[in-house]
């Protein structure tokens, strides 16, 4: 029996992740902007929990032992990785044919970069992260079924520390964003909270009671994070709130987020279980690498149509409903794809099981192989993005950054006026709300 909660769970992660990110393109929300991005966003390390919570409510609560669960683990450990080549071949491939990144001058260099982890664009650079915590299940699911929880405790604890004192230790380039040493606590958590989530289940006020102790942490990190305190809060080295590095007051933040999402919704599951907004919503959940990939391309596309729109302001934030319902029909394209058994059965399983790695590196090695540079692009091979992304530009007012080095306004070019005239250097100007420049985003507005 499948626990539909858990799917539910990661759809809410899902549309989730998908706000923050076109908050984070430059899509406009209004008012909204700051409750998804500040006070709701919970996300990246809601995912990374839920993903222990699954695994261990898999193999744990299911009596598994780790030597039955290494094989399935690490199976899946390989076809993320996979997964991981072919979405950073196919996103570096759209992006050099879009403008945003220049053609590669050594294809078989960037290759060997994908491979060994040292190249990731935006938004795909976590898989690496779950990677590495899937390969550490089976020891992890030996240690919580002999009882050992306070040892894995204590060595996530140490990890982390040590990866505030070094982030970068013990992980590639590629997940200079989600540090091994950091993230894999929100994972460990969710692996003990599998040994939990049953006994809460068998009682019958123990969710309504775990679901009060969630809200109140939740407001008490809310109030550190952005009350009237935060300047002093933020000198602390223990309660500062920063993402990347991930410090431990925001992952307490994201931590208490996290559980106040999941044991509300485990307090109304049974009565919201039906309604076809959770239907929806777990849907997404159930195909969550699917449409995990698929995200990336369905801001391209919101992207696309909504910059030449940034006129109607907050309205824009319209183009998320159609933006989830897309990746809603590729959720059910992934089912209607599994029902076709059997001509791809033995594909499918080649690829789930052994077989994804060299696909992806094959994959990822003919992108790149076909954004090489090719006649009458050589001098392009060593030109910054930005300015290879403006070569392409018709519209003068909607232009990139030139990285010049001469300065675009000279004293000289001024009027002679004295009211207009200033030897001081003019200092550019930028609104919070003006839309930002990214590897996944169209060219945009500065």
């Amino acid at each position: 029996m499948r626990d539909r909660r858990l799917d539910f769970w990661r759809g809410l992660c899902l549309v989730d992740m998908l706000l923050v990110h076109l908050i984070h393109e430059g899509i406009q929300f209004g008012a909204l902007s700051a409750l998804i991005v500040d006070y709701t966003r919970f996300a990246a390390g809601g995912f990374v929990f839920v993903a222990g919570l699954g695994g261990g409510l898999v193999y744990l609560a299911r009596g598994l032992t780790a030597r039955a669960a290494a094989p399935a683990v690490w199976r899946r450990a390989l076809y993320l990785l996979g997964v991981h080549y072919g979405l950073t071949g196919l996103i570096v491939a759209l992006d050099v044919h879009r403008g945003l990144r220049p053609p590669a001058g050594d294809p078989l260099g960037l290759v060997r970069d994908i491979v060994l982890l040292r190249e990731a664009p935006a938004y795909v650079d976590v898989l690496p992260l779950y990677v590495a915590m899937l390969l550490a299940t089976p020891l992890l699911l030996t240690l919580l079924r002999r009882g050992l929880w306070p040892i894995v405790a204590v060595a996530s604890t140490a990890l982390f520390a040590w990866g505030r004192h070094d982030p970068t230790a013990l992980s590639p380039r590629a997940s200079v964003e989600f540090p091994f040493l950091l993230w894999q606590a929100f994972f460990v958590a969710g692996l003990m909270g599998s040994l939990v989530v049953p006994r809460l289940d068998r009682r019958r006020h123990a969710w309504p009671i775990a679901m009060v102790g969630a809200w109140i942490a939740f407001g008490v990190m809310t109030v550190l994070a952005y009350g009237p305190r935060f300047d002093v809060v933020a000198e602390s080295t223990l309660l500062s709130f920063t993402k990347v590095p991930l410090t431990t007051g925001e992952w307490l933040r994201y931590f208490a987020t996290t559980l106040a999402v999941v044991t509300t919704s485990a307090v109304a599951w049974p009565r919201i279980q039906q309604a076809a907004s959770v239907v929806v919503i777990t849907q997404l959940g159930r195909r969550s690498l699917a449409v995990y990939g698929a995200h990336v391309f369905v801001q391209m596309l919101v992207l696309a149509v909504a910059v030449p729109l940034w006129s109607i302001g907050a309205a824009q934030a319209s183009f998320a409903l159609p933006a989830v319902a897309a990746l809603w029909l590729c959720a059910r394209a992934c089912d209607v794809w599994e029902r076709q058994a059997h001509p791809f059965a033995e594909l499918r399983y080649v690829l789930r099981s052994w077989g994804a790695p060299p696909v992806g590196i094959i994959a990822a090695g003919l992108l790149v192989a076909l954004t090489g540079p090719m006649g009458g692009d050589e001098a392009l091979v060593d030109m910054p993005a930005a300015v290879v992304a403006d070569l392409d530009q018709s519209a003068p007012d909607i232009d990139l950054v030139d990285a010049q080095e001469e300065p675009i306004f000279s004293p000289a070019d001024a009027p002679s006026s004295d009211e207009f005239f200033s030897d001081e250097p003019a200092v550019e100007q930028r609104d919070d709300d003006d839309p930002m420049q990214s590897a996944v985003a169209a060219p945009r507005f500065v």
